[in-house]
């Protein structure tokens, strides 16, 4: 079993000041504090001894590539159920760049934030490990999953499946794929999958570019009503992109679903209300908010070292008159 005096050993302290910065000793500063207690959890003295909790602030830190799509719902959520725990949030919006992510880990760390959400994939596991040795502020993954920290998030390729499903269901079996080149993670399902059923025509009918958002989906629809044959069916990888592929549609005169279909992904609040309300899966943004918020509770609060929690939530379909 490890004793105190060799935590102190390690740390190159006296066993006093081990003593003094493990009960949280306001005396010691908060590096030094945190420099014995990584010590001490690397030795495994808190298997058999309580981990202390230091005072931090009661704000979280919530770093996310952009606030749009399902990124908004999930950020609103989180912080609507951390106010209850009277937490309060700061935001740092990335714009998908690995440099800035540094930054915001830097900047919360500076102002001893109780704990980060990490909802980007820019990093590798290794990048996040070492933010994590070097601040000791407990991390909630929300995107990638991880063995090193906690992990709340969806199942894409059970969402690819339930589109791919839907569609076979209703008969579509020539389908065009649509997407930007930051929904990587949800089209490589979706396009096994549809390969696996034989239900793209071929590889020129995934149409993937750089373009985003409604405009990506009417450009991106253009290019797949050129081709010779025409599709049955359009995935967009999500409801902006949707939206903007219905109205390339339109403009060619051609009639959704009796023409070709169109189903995304998110169900953001906008896909319920238009023209013809779309067809797409819908993430469970409160749920996964709810258990991502208690997630980061149990890190902040448990005294004792935990095994890491890994949940995966199942989207479902919202079946409207696209398909």
């Amino acid at each position: 079993m490890v004793k105190l005096k060799d935590v102190a050993m390690k740390a190159g302290v006296n066993t006093s000041t081990a003593s003094r910065a493990l009960k949280n000793n306001p005396e010691i500063n908060l590096k030094t504090k945190q420099r014995i207690i990584k010590v001490a959890e690397d030795m495994g003295y808190f298997e058999n001894h309580e981990k202390p909790v230091l005072s931090k602030s009661k704000v979280i830190g919530i770093i996310v590539p952009e606030v749009i799509n399902v990124f908004s719902s999930i950020v609103y959520s989180i912080q609507a159920e951390l106010e209850k725990k009277g937490f309060c949030t700061m935001i740092g919006i990335t714009n998908y760049n690995s440099e800035l992510e540094k930054t915001y880990f830097d900047q919360f760390a500076a102002l001893s934030v109780s704990g980060i959400f990490y909802a980007c994939w820019e990093n590798s596991e290794y990048e996040l490990s070492k933010y994590y040795d070097e601040y000791r502020i407990p991390i909630v993954q929300l995107i990638n999953n991880s063995n090193m920290f906690d992990y709340v998030g969806i199942d894409y390729q059970w969402d690819a499946q339930l589109v791919i499903d839907h569609l076979k269901e209703k008969g579509y079996r020539k389908i065009g794929i649509i997407g930007e080149e930051h929904s990587a993670i949800r089209l490589n399902y979706l396009i096994q999958l549809a390969r696996a059923e034989d239900m793209l025509i071929s590889d020129k009918y995934i149409k993937i570019s750089k373009e985003r958002f409604e405009a990506g989906g009417y450009n991106r629809m253009l290019e797949m009503l050129r081709e010779k044959e025409r599709p049955t069916a359009i995935v967009a990888a999500y409801d902006n992109m949707a939206i903007g592929a219905m109205k390339a549609i339109y403009d060619a005169g051609l009639r959704i679903p009796e023409n070709i279909a169109v189903i995304s992904f998110d169900d953001t609040a906008f896909s319920n209300y238009q023209f013809q309300p779309l067809s797409t899966v819908n993430t469970p943004v409160f749920d996964w908010a709810e258990i991502a918020v208690q997630t980061m509770m149990d890190e902040i609060f448990s005294r004792i070292t935990r095994v890491k929690k890994h949940i995966v939530l199942k989207s479902t379909l919202s079946v409207r008159d696209t398909t």
